[in-house]
C-alpha cells in the first residue's frame, strides 16, 4: 500500500464548517499543502448530541516504546501488536 507521512489542508474553516455542518469554538488555522508529522491540523468530530465540531489536533498516533512516547506514521496494527515494550 501506500505509505504517506504528510498530507494537505487547503480548505478554509469556513468551508469546512459548512460542509460539515459544525460549529468551529475559537479555532483558527492557515491552510497547508505540506501538513507534517506532529503539526496541528483541523479534524471534524461529533459529540453525543449530533453537533459536530471542528477542533485542532496534531497529526500522528500516540505509543509508547521502552518508556519512550512518540506520534507514530504510518502503524500496521499485525506489526505493532508483535513488538516488545509497546503499550498504548
Amino acid at each position: 500500500g501506500i505509505m504517506c507521512g504528510r498530507f494537505s489542508a487547503i480548505r478554509k474553516l469556513q468551508e469546512l464548517a459548512k460542509y460539515y455542518h459544525a460549529i468551529t469554538p475559537g479555532v483558527t488555522y492557515g491552510v497547508s499543502y505540506n501538513v507534517c508529522p506532529t503539526e496541528l491540523a483541523p479534524i471534524v468530530t461529533e459529540k453525543s448530541n449530533n453537533e459536530r465540531e471542528i477542533q485542532l489536533a496534531r497529526f500522528g498516533t500516540p505509543a509508547k516504546m521502552a518508556g519512550k512516547g512518540f506520534l507514530m506514521l504510518n502503524l500496521q496494527a499485525e506489526k505493532i501488536a508483535n513488538r516488545e515494550n509497546y503499550t498504548e
